[in-house]
């Protein structure tokens, strides 16, 4: 595989402009925790568990698009990589910015860095598995649903246990199991059938 191929690729997925959204929405939730730290109004955090990772997820999904509609599904096994690669590297920036700002937010005891990264993979993951039915165009709709349930569950009025860890997870304290064991098999299936299959784009769609 050559490095001309992969440069190709990556300018197909948009993948800088990609990483330069992620850096802009990082840079704003570094802002923004230093703010509610200068005021003391740490209640922000509940709502930015969720919408951070959300945003992120979104720019990250959009970078799956292929240019070249089903077509690419066929190609050679070598894209399988490729998309791999890329994805694990997009989400690697994601993270690893997370981590850093985190540290400008108070959590109220909760450890922040690993909160925002579980909510960001289970998103993500969620993301990954809509591309691959609906198409990366289309992707955003399913997690963004998967937000807007979480952030109307009442954290402090969550069971310990119950059905409904199944739409409330990113509310849940870290050390929750339930939500920790959706987080893992949802981005596992989501990136294996990204890395296999990729976004389920017409060629239409991809212009």
């Amino acid at each position: 595989m050559s490095l001309h191929l992969v440069i190709l690729y990556l300018r197909s997925r948009l993948a800088g402009w990609g990483a330069l959204g992620l850096i802009a929405i990082v840079g704003a939730f570094s802002g923004f925790g230093i703010m509610q730290s200068a005021t003391g109004t740490a209640d922000t955090f509940m709502l930015a568990k969720v919408v951070v990772p959300l945003m992120l997820t979104v720019v990250i999904v959009t970078t799956t698009r292929s240019p070249f509609g089903e077509a690419e599904r066929t190609a050679s096994r070598s894209l399988s990589l490729l998309r791999g690669s890329q994805l694990a590297a997009i989400a690697l920036l994601a993270v690893g910015g997370l981590a850093l700002a985190a540290g400008t937010w108070h959590s109220q005891g909760e450890d922040t860095r690993l909160l925002l990264i579980r909510n960001l993979f289970g998103l993500l993951g969620i993301g990954l598995l809509t591309a691959l039915v609906l198409g990366a165009s289309m992707a955003w709709l399913i997690p963004m649903l998967a937000g807007f349930l979480a952030i109307f569950s009442a954290p402090n009025e969550l069971a310990s246990a119950s059905f409904d860890v199944l739409w409330t997870w990113p509310s849940r304290a870290i050390n929750d199991r339930a939500a920790l064991a959706i987080v893992v098999a949802v981005m596992l299936v989501g990136v294996l059938a990204h890395a296999r299959y990729g976004a389920r784009d017409t060629l239409d769609e991809s212009h």
